[in-house]
């Protein structure tokens, strides 16, 4: 916004922004001043064997997760102390980027441009055994960074859903031919799936391709935060529906991959909790999206960003392993999360 006589209605949302987001953390991590404030916040408390509380409920290290159970004690613990450390400073963080970013004239805007807005995210743990599977960087959208890919090699079966990414199917395709993985795919606007058998064709040995193929499991669905058929759009189900759909409730999903273009936070909420989570999942988190039943026609403030980070993903126990700012996506930075507290 350029006009003059916009901007002290664009102020006053600043103002309105900034204050809901310091009570909110200040709620919900139960803050003090801080001159005072402790160096554990109250709602932590040490590990006692695998057993930690954090925001007020009992969780335990993951260890059926593979990477959790291959990764040792103290890279684990070291990790579960940078998710604290994270929350606790979440608010001085976001205060910090709102500071520096009206430092200078910003032309009526108070947030940071592109992604600047996501700059609150630091890693929890590293991406130990990074592999990219389905592109490189930069050729396309629907390339996917994968943590402990050479531990999920090792696995003598595992599970992946794969959510969007249209009828490119390069990333199921590769990964199955590089695991032991069933690929579980998903996109309620493709209904010929041709185009996995022509991958197959392209990226497979001749000798591989039967035994790859029949793990890729496609189906005309999306995931939503509803069970829901969208006239124009397709079926629409929740990700708990699926799961007991595929019959995989009491098993491990070793891999997600989220690929839907901004309904991203209307369903990681019912994924992160749900009790068949994944292990580890990769998505993109976005502040702008043209999805009618996302915030069509507004941009979402840091405020807000972190505040999704601190009540969906660190409350169910996700660590930050990896985050990746990609040209093509200017409104999103793409994270990969491990389960580490379940």
């Amino acid at each position: 916004v350029r006009g003059g006589a916009m901007r002290p209605a664009v102020a006053a949302l600043a103002v309105l922004w900034a204050f809901t987001f310091a009570w909110s953390i200040a709620v919900y991590l139960r803050c003090v001043p801080a001159a005072s404030q402790p160096a554990a916040p109250s709602w932590y408390h040490e590990p006692t064997g695998n057993e930690v509380v954090i925001m007020g409920k009992s969780v335990h290290v993951c260890s059926a997760n593979p990477f959790v159970n291959r990764s040792g004690t103290q890279v684990v613990l070291g990790a579960v102390h940078e998710m604290l450390v994270w929350a606790n400073g979440l608010q001085a963080r976001v205060r910090e980027i709102y500071r520096t970013v009206n430092s200078a004239p910003q032309h009526g805007t108070f947030e940071p441009t592109a992604w600047g807005r996501f700059d609150f995210l630091t890693p929890a743990m590293p991406c130990d055994g990074l592999q990219r599977v389905g592109s490189e960087k930069g050729s396309d959208d629907n390339g996917q960074v994968v943590c402990a890919f050479n531990i999920i090699q090792t696995l003598p079966s595992c599970i992946v859903y794969s959510f969007g990414g249209g009828d490119s199917f390069a990333f199921d395709v590769e990964f199955a031919m590089r695991t032991n993985c069933s690929i579980f795919t998903f996109d309620c606007g493709v209904h010929d799936f041709a185009s996995i058998d022509t991958n197959v064709a392209a990226l497979v040995p001749p000798r591989l391709r039967a035994g790859v193929r029949a793990r890729i499991h496609p189906y005309s669905i999306c995931v939503g935060p509803a069970n829901a058929g969208l006239p124009g759009k397709g079926t629409f189900m929740t990700y708990d529906t699926i799961v007991e759909m595929l019959g995989h409730r009491g098993e491990r999903v070793d891999f997600l991959r989220l690929n839907v273009g901004g309904l991203e936070s209307e369903v990681l909420p019912g994924i992160m909790a749900d009790a068949t989570a994944p292990d580890q999942i990769g998505f993109a988190l976005h502040y702008l999206t043209e999805l009618a039943q996302s915030w069509p026609l507004r941009t979402r403030p840091t405020a807000e960003l972190a505040l999704e980070a601190l009540g969906v993903y660190h409350a169910n126990g996700f660590a930050l392993a990896h985050r990746e700012d990609d040209y093509l996506c200017e409104q999103c930075t793409k994270l990969v999360m491990h389960h580490l507290l379940c």
